[in-house]
């Protein structure tokens, strides 16, 4: 609106917005302001300052582009802040509340005075821009994130790089969780990026992904994203050379409402920008001007509706490209005659519908010049009509007989580049006084399942969505959004879910179920994965230790014990007999140490193991015969011949003796003697008195 010049005037604006404000309360029942109609935000930019951005950006554009970005926001109102990140999150600025051009110059400073870190962890990133909103965003406005990386998550070691990615995916899951849109512009100057990561992000959490090839373009990648955050549109006004006079007039027109400020972006050289009101006279009031090193950028702040022409001069055959973007706070106000939520057939609906910028209504048909309004009725989350809606009385208005079914709803309006819908509303047609109604429920409204991931083997879920709900008949079910891929992740085949791939550790499903009658109900279904390859090498490293430990006692003590004997082996083979003797001392000695005829056996496989007591052990490698009994471990007691033969090798044998020293010992050792027992003496005969 155009400033006002007098107390008197400025008195009557505030009596006619009052009277406007009592009458769409009267008449329409609406408030006249929303909380999202201001049209601002909380925005964080998160910048890869990776080392190969110096070679990706060796100019830095990408500092251009963020201030082009700043310079679009309107004057006041948003808040801003920034990450700075490599390996981790190297230089953050706290959350700035934008008042003033100071303000804007400020963040534009700290990326332009930013450094570079090695490797890029891009989930460290997110993280610091998440928790900056919390902490220090305004609660009261949504919040978003932009982030602009050259390449992918790539770190110095594979336990880095597990660790950056869980935190990429908790990172993702936080946005989700918080609805917190993510932006993301890969700028792949060597093709070498994978887009998947930086796509993956955007589409898990609402946001829009871009990629260039050039820092030149970045410009307009923000440009772009700007105008996707501010529901507004980029407008090419001028795309030509200056001509032999270096003066071009461009005509543009501003809305009767829904227009804050109007921003002229100019790509080129000029000697003068000058925007002409509808009255024919220069603004010369109300503007502000930011020039970067490779665009300008106009401001008009002293908004009036009207056509305006934009005057700009420079050197002929010079290139020029110009493009307006408005700040835009348009909002939709709907109401239905009858109001009520429960209709009988063949009602005829009436809808209007106003507009309003702010806490402005627009309350003339003169305002609503260059817009169009339709009417969207919607049934199963389905447009199943649309009906153009005139101006009249200032305001949209249409009539439509209602048949019987649920429907919602809505007012879609479009114009000058701009596009609107109102908040859908729902209804019942139904001749029954208490209408049927096939409801669906969620028990639970988030739902976590584990899957363990195996080694070379992965890890599996399934699951029948429908037992996520509950429902009086089988419910229409979708996925509205998840942070995992389609078709690399997971497949929905009817109302089965299977997943099999798990590109992030930590994700979600929104699931809506809707029944036949319109109802719906909503469930997140957060997917965690739990790798259990690690513990499990664990286990079976501990198992491992375990096992060799106890085989290393084992050898110990069969390396240690002592034989305390000799080994006589006598081998028979075709008649002819041979017998060689040993007396190792300590552990095994294996048959090939003797001197034996060939009689079958695998000599250098077999040996005999000592024990430390009057027996030994022959080890075979193949099973032989000994007293009757086939083994591979034959007994052989200190003292005692024993015969051992292998299957099928008749005439041929070895005789073993073995001689121990602990059994000889024992043998000469004598039994002790017995005490001398002397008789008794015989009684001395009584003496006899004579």
């Amino acid at each position: 609106m155009k400033k006002s010049k007098g107390l008197s005037f400025m008195g009557m604006v505030l009596s006619l917005s009052l009277l406007c404000s009592v009458v769409l309360t009267a008449f329409y029942g609406l408030p006249v302001e929303a909380a999202d109609s201001q049209n601002r935000h909380n925005v964080v930019v998160v910048m890869d300052a990776s080392y190969s951005m110096e070679d990706s950006d060796a100019d830095r554009l990408r500092m251009d582009a963020v201030e082009q970005f700043m310079g679009l926001l309107t004057e006041e109102g948003n808040v801003v802040g920034g990450i700075i990140f490599g390996g981790y999150a190297a230089e953050s600025l706290p959350p700035v509340a934008i008042d003033s051009q100071e303000d804007k110059d400020a963040v534009n400073q700290f990326f332009y005075n930013s450094g570079f870190v090695s490797y890029t962890n891009i989930g460290a990133g997110l993280t610091a821009a998440e928790e900056m909103l919390a902490e220090g965003g305004d609660p009261s406005l949504p919040s978003v994130i932009i982030l602009l990386s050259d390449g992918n998550t790539a770190m110095e070691t594979d336990e880095a790089l597990e660790e950056a990615l869980n935190l990429k995916a908790e990172a993702i899951q936080t946005a989700r969780d918080n609805g917190t849109e993510i932006y993301t512009v890969c700028l792949n100057v060597d093709g070498s990026a994978d887009v998947t990561e930086m796509q993956q992000i955007s589409s898990a959490t609402g946001g829009v992904f871009q990629e260039v090839a050039r820092p030149e373009d970045l410009k307009d990648v923000l440009s772009t994203f700007y105008t996707l955050i501010y529901g507004t549109s980029t407008i090419p006004l001028v795309e030509d050379v200056f001509p032999e006079s270096g003066r071009i007039e461009t005509p543009f027109q501003v809305p009767g409402i829904g227009v804050e400020e109007v921003n002229i972006v100019i790509n080129g050289q000029t000697t003068s920008i000058t925007p002409i009101r509808p009255d024919g006279t220069p603004c010369d009031t109300g503007l502000q001007v930011t020039s970067g090193r490779s665009f300008s950028l106009v401001k008009i702040l002293d908004v009036e509706p009207g056509d305006w022409t934009l005057v700009t001069t420079g050197v002929p055959g010079d290139e020029i490209r110009v493009n307006m973007v408005y700040n835009t706070n348009l909002s939709v106000l709907t109401q239905a005659d009858p109001a009520e939520s429960q209709l009988p057939p063949d009602t005829q609906l009436t809808v209007k519908a106003q507009l309003a910028s702010g806490d402005e209504v627009a309350s003339t048909d003169r305002q609503y010049t260059g817009y169009t309004a339709q009417l969207e009725l919607l049934s199963g989350g389905q447009v199943v009509s649309t009906h153009t809606m005139p101006v009249q009385n200032g305001g949209f208005s249409v009539s439509v007989p209602l048949s019987e079914g649920v429907y919602q709803y809505q007012v879609r309006v479009t114009g000058y580049y701009l596009e609107r819908v109102s908040d859908p509303v729902s209804l019942t047609v139904s001749a029954a006084a208490e209408p049927p109604v096939s409801s669906v429920s969620a028990p639970e409204e988030r739902v976590e399942k584990v899957v363990n991931l195996w080694p070379f083997k992965g890890g599996l879920l399934t699951l029948d969505l429908k037992e996520l709900f509950v429902a009086e008949e089988t419910p229409q079910i979708s996925i509205l959004s998840t942070s995992f891929l389609e078709g690399k992740d997971y497949r929905l085949e009817g109302t089965l879910l299977t997943q099999d791939g798990f590109s992030l550790s930590k994700g979600s499903y929104t699931i809506e179920a809707v029944s036949s009658t319109g109802q719906t109900a909503q469930v997140e279904l957060v997917v965690l994965t739990r790798n259990i390859g690690l513990l499990t090498l664990l286990g079976l490293g501990i198992i491992a230790l375990l096992v060799a430990a106890g085989m290393g006692v084992g050898l110990y003590l069969a390396l240690t014990k002592r034989f305390y004997g000799t080994i006589q082996v006598t081998s028979m083979a075709d008649g002819a007999t041979k017998t060689d003797s040993r007396s190792p001392a300590r552990g095994r000695c294996r048959l090939s140490q003797f001197d034996l005829l060939q009689t079958g056996f695998h000599y250098g496989k077999c040996y005999f193991q000592a024990t430390g007591q009057r027996h030994i052990f022959l080890i075979t490698d193949q099973p032989v015969s000994s007293g009757g009994v086939i083994s591979k471990k034959v007994r052989i007691e200190s003292g005692q011949q024993t015969a051992v033969t292998l299957p099928n090798q008749d005439g041929k044998m070895l005789s073993i003796l073995f001689v121990s020293r602990k059994a000889a010992s024992a043998a000469s050792i004598k039994a002790p003697k017995a005490p001398k027992v002397k008789p008794p003496k015989p009684p001395k005969p009584p003496k006899i008195r004579r």
